[in-house]
């Protein structure tokens, strides 16, 4: 009880008094039992947390970009066994055409090591049977596009010999050269010792399926290797 509660009770007749209090004592216990017995909720458990905060949506892209990789990945390990191989299994050229052994990437840099030159064209073929053939011409009759030795004339089936084309400041090719072939988006080009050589050639590929290396050797005193093949972007 509190101070005014006692103060009220000291007016009351002492025979009375003991039956408040007993009656204050009975309606503190009922109120006591009353609250033992309301039901509380049972505990929650904690909020779960998201192992992550990425949506369905990203987690498909994710994927998608995971597939391309692998995807790309297992292109470079089919082109990485053979990459460096002309058709005779080996990394120098030793026939009168000889072609690389795998189709190129849809875009590609080659890089081929020249230890001596004579007569010599290098560039792309869409026909793989020129291997087949052991007679040398002069103007093949494939679907080939390559460059002479001299750096400034150019064939293919279509146009024939060309000059003009190509314009190098360097001269010829010679013994010790690295002629880099570049194909990109249907531009063919070259490069010697890493220095630009001017000019290109636009070749349609839309009706094109694959295509290979190649360089077509007018006699056995041109040595050539093939340093690296790869895909650009």
């Amino acid at each position: 009880m509190n101070n005014n509660e006692l103060a009220e009770l000291k007016k009351i007749p002492t025979n009375k008094k003991d039956e408040i209090i007993k009656l204050n004592e009975y309606e503190n216990n009922v109120i006591n039992k009353k609250k033992e017995k309301e039901v509380k909720p049972p505990p929650q458990p904690p909020l779960k947390q998201k192992e992550n905060n990425i949506e369905p949506q990203q987690i498909n892209v994710i994927n998608k970009i995971i597939d391309l990789f692998k995807e790309k990945i297992k292109k470079e390990e089919i082109i990485g066994k053979n990459q460096f191989l002309f058709n005779n299994n080996l990394d120098f050229a030793t026939d009168i055409y000889n072609i690389s052994k795998n189709p190129l990437p849809k875009n590609f840099k080659a890089k081929l090591k020249f230890n001596s030159v004579s007569w010599v064209r290098v560039g792309i073929t869409f026909d793989k049977e020129i291997v087949k053939d052991k007679t040398d011409e002069n103007k093949p009759l494939y679907d080939i596009y390559y460059i002479l030795e001299d750096l400034n004339q150019f064939y293919d089936l279509s146009h024939g010999w060309r000059t003009n084309i190509f314009n190098y400041d360097g001269g010829k090719l010679k013994s010790g050269d690295e002629l880099t072939i570049i194909f990109k988006n249907g531009k063919l080009s070259y490069e010697v010792n890493e220095i630009k050589i001017k000019g290109f050639v636009d070749i349609e590929v839309y009706n094109k399926n694959e295509y290979y290396l190649l360089v077509h050797r007018r006699d056995a005193k041109t040595i050539c290797q093939i340093l690296s093949i790869e895909e650009i972007f």
